[in-house]
C-alpha cells in the first residue's frame, strides 16, 4: 500500500532516534505550530524547535500521554479503535469516576519532569459532566505543557465544560466525520467567538477487524508493533501506564489476557523502574500479547476503510 512522504519521514526518525524521539519532534516542535497559528512556517518553526525536542528526549520527558474519560459515545463506529461498539454490545459503555481519572495524573506526574501533549480522549469526551474538573486539574499542573480534547463534533459543550476551553494551554480537536459531524460548525463558530484554540482534523482510517489472534510469528508482531500508529500512544487508567489503548480496551473487554510487560504500575514503581520499563515500551523488543491480536492500523498490512462508517 501506498505511504505518504511524512509517514516515511517518521518510519526514518524511528528507526534510527526511536520511537520517543519521533514523539518528542511532532509534541515538542510540530503541534504547537499546528494547533496555536504560529506566523512562521511549519518548516522553518520546527527547524528552530528541534534542539529543544531532542533536549527533551535525553530528560525525563514523556512527550505523549492519552486518556480516555468515558466508554460512552454518540457514534458507533465499525472501526473505532477504542472498541466502544463492544462495551456498548457488553452493556459496559460509562464516564470513568472524574476523581480516579485526576488520581491517575497526580500517580503520573512525580515520575516525570514534562508531559509535551497531554490528551483527553473518549469515547466523546463532551459526554462527560465533569470534564472541567479534569482539564482544570491539567491546566494547573506546570509539568502538562499542552491538553487536548478530540470530539467528533457532535456535542457543544456548556456551562463549565466550555468555560475551561478558553485556556492558552488548551486545544480542541474535532474530527471531522462529514455529516456525522453535525455540530462542527456551531462548535467551530462558538469557540472562535471565545478564543478556544481549535483544528479540524480529516482522519484516514485503516480496518481493525477487531482483537483476535493472527497466527503472527515472533518477528511479525515486532514488525506490526515497529509500524504501529497506536504505539506511541501511552495511555493511563485506573493507576496505571499501558503500551497502547489498544492494550488497555482489549484487557478491560477481555479480548486479550493481561500482560505485565504492556503497563507500568505507577502505584508501585520507582521512578527508576518507571523509566527503565517505559524505554521497554518504546520498543518492539519485547513480547507484547496484544500485538499478536491486532493489526496496528498499518499502511503495509491492511486496507484503509471509509471513516467513522456506523455498525
Amino acid at each position: 500500500m501506498k505511504t505518504n512522504r511524512t509517514y516515511n519521514i517518521r518510519r526514518i526518525i524511528r528507526k534510527i532516534f526511536g520511537r520517543r524521539m519521533e514523539r518528542c519532534i511532532i509534541d515538542y516542535a510540530v503541534k504547537p505550530n499546528r494547533t496555536h497559528n504560529n506566523k512562521l512556517s511549519t518548516f522553518f518553526f520546527t527547524a528552530l524547535c528541534m534542539p529543544y525536542a531532542f533536549i527533551s528526549y535525553f530528560q525525563k520527558v514523556i512527550p505523549y500521554v492519552e486518556m480516555d474519560i468515558t466508554s460512552r459515545c454518540t457514534l458507533n463506529c465499525r472501526e473505532c479503535t477504542h472498541f466502544i461498539p463492544e462495551y456498548k454490545q457488553k452493556e459496559k459503555a460509562a464516564d470513568f469516576d472524574a476523581e480516579l481519572l485526576i488520581e491517575n495524573i497526580e500517580l503520573l506526574l512525580p515520575m516525570i519532569t514534562k508531559c509535551c501533549s497531554f490528551r483527553i480522549l473518549g469515547g466523546e469526551p463532551f459526554l462527560h459532566k465533569q470534564l472541567y474538573l479534569i482539564i482544570n486539574k491539567l491546566i494547573e499542573e506546570s509539568k502538562i505543557k499542552h491538553i487536548e480534547i478530540v470530539t467528533n463534533g457532535t456535542i457543544m459543550p456548556n456551562g463549565e465544560n466550555l468555560n475551561v476551553l478558553a485556556h492558552k494551554k488548551v486545544n480542541v480537536s474535532i474530527s471531522d466525520y462529514g455529516t456525522l459531524s453535525n455540530k462542527k460548525d456551531e462548535i467551530i463558530k462558538v469557540f472562535a467567538e471565545r478564543n478556544i484554540n481549535t483544528n479540524v482534523d480529516q482522519h484516514i482510517w485503516f480496518e481493525t477487524n477487531s482483537l483476535k489472534q493472527r497466527g503472527y510469528s515472533s518477528e511479525k508482531m515486532k514488525s506490526v508493533f515497529f509500524s504501529c500508529s497506536g504505539a506511541e500512544c501511552k495511555t493511563l487508567y485506573d493507576g496505571k501506564l499501558w503500551v497502547c489503548p489498544q492494550a488497555l480496551h482489549g484487557f478491560l473487554l477481555g479480548l486479550v489476557k493481561e500482560n505485565p510487560h504492556e503497563y507500568i504500575d505507577l502505584r508501585k514503581s520507582t521512578k527508576k523502574e518507571f523509566w527503565k520499563k517505559l524505554k521497554q515500551m518504546y520498543r518492539s523488543s519485547i513480547d507484547l500479547t496484544t500485538c499478536y491480536y491486532c493489526t496496528g492500523g498499518c499502511a503495509e498490512f491492511v486496507k484503509q476503510v471509509p471513516c467513522a462508517e456506523q455498525e
